[in-house]
């Protein structure tokens, strides 16, 4: 009798270990789940923080230009790097940061060697051809802009910020451009390919895109 009882106890402790190491499993299996989750969303938190960086420089491209006369009398007025070609239809064109403040400036300009975790460049691409072209009596134009931003965490040491990652997002916007009401427009936008940068942190030329500061037919199509 007192063995059957030991048998009964024995099977009961082993029944109880098994749904213990269940629900371990279950709560385990939960919480990474969530871990993930979480990882995902940020990362994608922080994409659509370099997509809102680029869609302000499409804003600060089209307030540049209709803040230029030229621009609604006619002229073609591009946005180029400080590496192009400069003639006197052009505005050569840097890396602005964004800091949380509303605070922006140029990178030359700079004090703190610590970029602010917003920035972005923009073009008004030079294409005699496709850009200002004319359809429905308004005037067309194209304006690019890549938007980045920067991660910073604590440092181990515990004595400031260190850059963690960098996350970037490039579209390409048209704009109408109105001489009667002396306005620019957006009309639509996609988001393009992102092109590398060089060591200096400007866009570089590559061969199954245009250059940042050029513009293609293909890369305005669907727009």
């Amino acid at each position: 009798m007192l063995q059957i009882i030991n048998k009964k106890g024995t099977i009961g402790i082993t029944v109880v270990m098994l749904v213990f190491c269940l629900l371990m499993s279950v709560a385990m299996s939960y919480h990474k789940t969530i871990q993930t989750e979480t990882l995902i969303k940020n990362q994608s938190d922080y994409s659509d923080r370099a997509l809102d960086a680029a869609f302000s420089g499409v804003n600060y491209a089209m307030a540049l230009l209709q803040s230029d006369k030229r621009v609604f009398s006619g002229e073609k007025i591009y946005l180029i790097s400080e590496n192009s070609p400069e003639n006197s239809e052009t505005i050569r064109m840097d890396w602005i940061n964004l800091s949380q403040d509303f605070d922006n400036y140029f990178d030359e300009n700079r004090v703190n060697p610590k970029l602010p975790p917003y920035r972005f460049i923009v073009s008004c691409p030079s294409n005699a051809t496709l850009n200002y072209k004319v359809e429905d009596s308004k005037t067309i134009i194209y304006i690019k802009s890549i938007g980045e931003y920067i991660r910073y965490e604590e440092n181990e040491a515990g004595t400031g910020e260190e850059e963690i990652g960098r996350y970037r997002a490039q579209i390409i916007a048209k704009c109408l451009i109105n001489s009667n009401t002396r306005t620019i427009i957006l009309k639509s936008y996609k988001k393009g390919n992102l092109q590398k940068l060089d060591a200096s942190g400007y866009p570089v030329d590559s061969t199954s895109y245009a250059g940042f500061f050029t513009l293609n037919a293909n890369e305005i199509q669907g727009l």
